[in-house]
């Protein structure tokens, strides 16, 4: 994970924003993230259109919200999926509308802003671990039995 700019705001909280492009990334985010804080990243959501006639036509935008996280779910595929209340204007999305932003790997690199109403050490130190890159060496073990072989991959974190 990258960071790309910590800024303390003052009042004893700060916003962050990563790059995350690995499944690792998003296993520090889900334990980085808690339930109260503001999560911004782009999101694509799909956009129903009524016609004059009252068919209806669909199209997939990517928009950019900003959430209220009220809950946090990781998928060690490679998902991380926040569940909140929409705290950004949109032309596409009602303000205090419930939203699932979904973050995923296979996408490529993305964003993600956070903003922490309560900043302390502990905060600090997941951000030095998560974007430590000397500590990301990885270890490949092998199982083999008759017939079958299990490869698995051992982070500093994270197990697959």
């Amino acid at each position: 994970m990258r960071l790309v700019f910590l800024h303390p705001d003052g009042e004893g909280g700060a916003a962050v924003k990563f790059s995350v492009a690995t499944v690792e990334d998003l296993w520090h985010l889900h334990n980085f993230i808690v339930e109260g804080d503001y999560v911004k990243t782009k999101t694509v959501r799909k956009i129903v259109k009524e016609t004059a006639t009252g068919s209806g036509t669909s199209e997939k935008r990517t928009l950019t919200l900003n959430i209220l996280v009220q809950s946090i779910d990781f998928d060690p595929l490679g998902e991380l999926r926040l569940s909140g209340i929409n705290k950004s204007e949109s032309d596409h999305v009602r303000m205090n509308a419930h939203h699932t932003l979904s973050v995923r790997v296979d996408d490529g690199p993305r964003d993600v802003t956070i903003a922490k109403t309560q900043w302390d050490s502990l905060c600090d130190d997941r951000v030095k671990e998560a974007c430590n890159q000397e500590a990301k060496a990885d270890t490949v073990g092998v199982v083999m039995d008759y017939g079958i072989a299990w490869l698995c991959l051992i982070t500093p974190t994270l197990m697959v």
